[in-house]
């Protein structure tokens, strides 16, 4: 086991891949303990159960992607060439996963909502909240944009909400076909819709 103050990041390093790679259900404490070198009775001294433990891979999922938004959206260029930036590091990242992995992961964060938005009511909480952080920060470049004459965006909410379902829904099918080469074009794609709707007007909530 390594020193007590290193055995609680190994576990969740250990149960972040194995989750990320295999899913919730198909991994197991044991498991997650033999990975990560650390004994079982060390695991419930940190975690009270494997849900405890999730909903802390999910914080530390959160944490390292926060860290890349920034990177990927902040600093240099344009709003929209921080949003195509971001686009390309999400390909990119797709292709590292199955480099490592032996095949396409997928989003973790998505896949933990599809396998257990419908069984745990508490981690589907904290799910949507991620989500609604990440929609947040997209939803702040698409304002940026707007202001800075690249988009029409009249509501940038409403549109990141959509541009995150569209990024979901193109690493589900990249992980279906096991081919990261297919979310090779999704930045000018994204790009394209946004524009798309920059020039149709808005329809009201009651439409």
């Amino acid at each position: 086991m390594g020193r007590p103050s290193d055995a609680r990041e190994k576990l969740l390093e250990a149960a972040g891949r194995l989750i990320s790679e295999r899913g919730y259900t198909a991994v197991g404490v044991s498991e997650i303990c033999n990975a990560a070198g650390v004994k079982k009775g060390s695991f419930y001294h940190f975690f009270e159960s494997k849900r405890h433990l999730v909903s802390a891979v999910i914080d530390s999922y959160w944490e390292h992607m926060a860290e890349g938004l920034e990177r990927t959206l902040g600093g240099d260029g344009s709003p929209l060439a921080r949003l195509e930036r971001f686009f390309t590091a999400n390909a990119n990242e797709a292709c590292r996963g199955r480099d490592s992995a032996g095949h396409v992961c997928g989003c973790p964060l998505g896949n933990l909502a599809l396998e257990l938005s419908t069984q745990d009511e508490v981690l589907r909480e904290q799910l949507s909240e991620v989500f609604g952080r990440w929609t947040s920060r997209l939803a702040a470049v698409l304002d940026e944009a707007t202001l800075a004459g690249e988009l029409q965006i009249c509501d940038p909410e409403r549109a990141a909400a959509d541009l995150v379902a569209y990024l979901e829904g193109r690493v589900l099918f990249s992980k279906l076909r096991n081919d990261p080469d297919s979310l090779a074009d999704i930045g000018p794609r994204a790009l394209a819709f946004l524009r798309s709707i920059g020039d149709q007007p808005q329809r009201s909530s009651a439409q």
